[in-house]
């Protein structure tokens, strides 16, 4: 072989190595000038934080933004924050057994705010990283923590779990926690022989929904099916379209109308734009622009 020609493919072939071992370190979202979402990924490509927010326009285009954080020791989840500006910040402890297996895991909440004040931890914006999460809520936790864990410690808490093959021959797996004799949640769910989940039951004491799930001959998602009102059959739906591996487009309904509309536009592999289109005109959705487009922005470890 003529060796200018060889050590032009051994470049070529060094390049394309180095290329495939670039690992993702963050995924940036942005509406015009404002960042919409977060994701930081490990150099293991956990998804370590993940953040969302949403420009709500008849709230003054007052940002409502949720997120969460995920932190790792020795190959295991040992904590998860939750952050939700108009709701919550809470934090959930994983607890392990002598050989690492999952032995429970409770959560510590911050009380909402008397006064109700509408998007109370609106200033969660500005965090960005699962570092200052975790930093921000521990500090609102420091007195929360030993009081809820004495208050726990007064309860029975027990936890219940079973795996069987329904009718259908369908895995379900069944989870299910009682403190003090009463049942304050259950979850059953069902996998198909590719092992995708297809069907999703919950209930607590305050809610009851039921999720299903359709897939393609690729086991790619097509269509989710949420029955967040059973008595009286409110639900919503999401179709998603596919051009081979990549997702091009969803259609979401609200109950049987066509609500919102969401493309997504790619460079290679990577998704760089995403369309989202507002087709109902009902009150529920009405803090939603008409229009809203997202660019997406990468960066890697080196």
């Amino acid at each position: 072989m003529n060796k200018p020609i060889f050590l032009v493919l051994i470049i070529l072939i060094f390049a394309s190595c180095n290329e495939k071992k670039k690992i993702l370190k963050s995924e940036i979202a942005k509406q015009n000038d404002t960042i919409v979402g977060v994701k930081n990924y490990d150099r293991k490509g956990r998804l370590t934080f993940n953040k969302t927010t949403q420009i709500i326009e008849n709230w003054n285009n007052d940002l409502m933004s949720w997120m969460t954080a995920k932190i790792y020791s020795n190959n295991r989840i040992i904590f998860r924050y939750y952050a939700h500006s108009n709701l919550t910040l809470n934090k959930t402890i994983y607890d392990y057994d002598k050989e690492n297996n999952l032995r429970e895991n409770y959560t510590l909440s911050v009380p909402r705010p008397e006064n109700k004040e509408r998007n109370h931890y609106r200033e969660i914006y500005g965090i960005n990283s699962s570092d200052s999460l975790k930093k921000y809520i521990d500090s609102r936790l420091v007195i929360l923590d030993t009081l809820r864990k004495t208050v726990n410690s007064k309860r029975k808490k027990e936890k219940f779990y079973l795996n069987y093959k329904d009718k259908d021959g369908n895995l379900t797996k069944e989870f299910w926690t009682i403190i003090d004799s009463i049942e304050i949640s259950k979850t059953i769910e069902k996998y198909n022989n590719q092992n995708l989940l297809i069907s999703e039951y919950k209930r607590t004491r305050y809610n009851e929904g039921i999720n299903n799930f359709k897939y393609n001959e690729n086991g790619q998602l097509i269509e989710e099916l949420e029955k967040y009102d059973i008595e009286s059959d409110g639900f919503q739906r999401k179709v998603h379209n596919y051009d081979n591996d990549k997702l091009i487009k969803t259609f979401f309904y609200h109950d049987n109308d066509l609500a919102f509309t969401y493309e997504y536009l790619y460079k290679d592999t990577l998704l760089i734009r995403q369309i989202n289109k507002r087709i109902t005109n009902s009150k529920a959705f009405s803090n939603r622009k008409k229009e809203e487009i997202i660019d997406y922005e990468y960066s890697y470890y080196e």
